[in-house]
């Protein structure tokens, strides 16, 4: 799951327990929103009777930890974040959400392709 040089293998993290791990080798100042996000989509799995909001979870982690892992990726995210509270020029906040969208859709695709 995660190499000699703290690389995670998304194909390996299947199982909360895996992604507890992998969090804490990656992006351990993360790990109490890691465990309220899982307590939130534990909750609304058992409200909705469906897996649909752990499976979401499970994604959504996983592409975080492509985005905290890889460093210039994660800088230029928090840039973006930085724009979106602190700027109120509506074309530079849009740049931002667009940038934004493309680092989540690029670690969509690196999850789902391993």
């Amino acid at each position: 799951m995660v190499d000699t040089a703290g690389r995670v293998h998304f194909a390996q993290v299947t199982t909360v327990e895996e992604l507890q791990s992998a969090v804490a080798a990656v992006a351990p100042q993360r790990l109490a929103e890691l465990a309220a996000d899982e307590h939130r989509a534990v909750s609304k799995s058992l409200k909705e009777s469906s897996i649909g909001p752990l499976q979401a979870f499970m994604l959504h982690w996983r592409m975080i930890l492509v985005i905290e892992q890889d460093p210039e990726l994660s800088r230029r995210y928090r840039a973006y974040e930085h724009t979106m509270r602190f700027n109120d020029d509506e074309a530079t906040r849009r740049t931002a959400v667009l940038g934004m969208a493309q680092i989540v859709r690029t670690a969509g695709d690196q999850v789902r392709n391993g």
